[in-house]
């Protein structure tokens, strides 16, 4: 009997062993088939039941889980995907876009071009010599606003539009004003001698004016070398207005021309101003500077020694006529009451009161 109870002891353990590394390995083991309930005991079989139901929950779980971690590859996959086709996308807006805009841009740049080219054509067409005449006489055209160097000008200038022009240099030719409207010369040591009636000649309206702004230390000279008896070496049909801190020298033409001469009014509002020609003298309307005018009896003969002296005897004015001339005019600032002298050639010829 002792016998037969030790053997069924050891078997019993033997079949626990075996249904615990069963378990423990996670091998397939039915408990049922394997009739250990039988050998090992109730206690220990419902062990053993628990330890299978544990390893089947556990079984499940990890297999719901390896479902639900598919599902969130398969979803990650899907969001990859979505990204990649917008970045795509993008991509390719951007790179359209980019086309689009350096195609606006080199279009802008050719108008660009274009309207550089077309205007420099145009300002070529303005101020280079142009094939229009007026009375046989090749003009060279000229915007406003513009600087002109006269020593590079082989014709007569038109100035056909009102503005500002800064003139510079020394010419033969004259300068022709074709405008209804204000025009202004900057005079920087300008030097003109024409062999026309008129050295510059405003025609426009004269309800404008022509305006000699006479830049600061500087000399300027006009001479008209013409024969007709009825021009003004510096003439307009509206207002000539002389202004600024240089000085101006007015020569008159032929036997009866004069300097200045104007339709309207001139009017010296700045400057040292030299006025001299053969006809009856013009005097400047009432300015914002005095003037001397004086009225010779006599012709003084170019190349005579001429000097204008105050009652002091100092010099206000000496030069060496260049024409001809009659009749006089002197305009300088701050001219004082007093008696004021013309010399020709050292020889008192005629003396006037302010």
């Amino acid at each position: 009997m002792a016998k037969k109870t030790k053997k069924k002891k050891s078997e019993a353990k033997a079949a626990l062993e075996e249904a615990v590394t069963a378990v423990t390995n996670k091998q397939p083991y039915n408990l049922e088939s394997s009739g250990t309930h039988r050998d090992i005991g109730t206690p220990v079989y419902a062990k053993l039941r628990d330890l299978e139901r544990l390893e089947a929950n556990l079984t499940d779980q990890i297999e719901e889980d390896n479902r639900h971690m598919t599902k969130d590859l398969s979803r990650l996959e899907q969001a990859q995907t979505r990204v990649t086709d917008r970045l795509d996308h993008r991509s390719r807006l951007l790179r359209n876009t980019l086309v689009i805009v350096i195609g606006l841009v080199v279009i802008l740049i050719g108008f660009m071009v274009w309207i550089a080219i077309t205007l420099g054509g145009l300002s070529n067409q303005i101020n280079q010599k142009q094939t229009a005449t007026t009375n046989g006489v090749t003009l060279s055209v000229v915007e406003p606003s513009h600087d002109i160097n006269l020593s590079e000008k082989d014709t007569d200038i038109t100035l056909v539009e009102g503005g500002e022009y800064n003139l510079t240099g020394t010419t033969t030719h004259s300068i022709n004003i074709t405008v209804d409207d204000d025009v202004t010369l900057h005079l920087n040591n300008v030097n003109i001698t024409s062999d026309a009636k008129t050295a510059i000649n405003y025609t426009g309206d004269r309800q404008y004016a022509l305006h000699l702004d006479l830049i600061s230390n500087t000399k300027n000279t006009i001479i008209s070398n013409g024969t007709d008896t009825q021009g003004g070496t510096l003439h307009s049909t509206g207002q000539i207005i002389l202004e600024g801190e240089g000085s101006l020298d007015v020569y008159g033409a032929g036997t009866y021309g004069n300097g200045i001469k104007t339709s309207g009014a001139y009017f010296i509002n700045g400057g040292k101003i030299l006025n001299v020609g053969s006809d009856m003298i013009e005097k400047s309307a009432p300015s914002l500077q005095r003037s001397l005018s004086f009225d010779l009896s006599e012709t003084v003969n170019s190349g005579s020694s001429v000097q204008v002296r105050n009652s002091q005897g100092t010099i206000l004015k000496s030069f060496v006529a260049a024409q001809d001339f009659r009749t006089l005019v002197w305009s300088q600032p701050n001219l004082s009451d007093g008696a004021y002298n013309l010399f020709v050639n050292d020889k008192k010829i005629q003396t006037i009161n302010l």
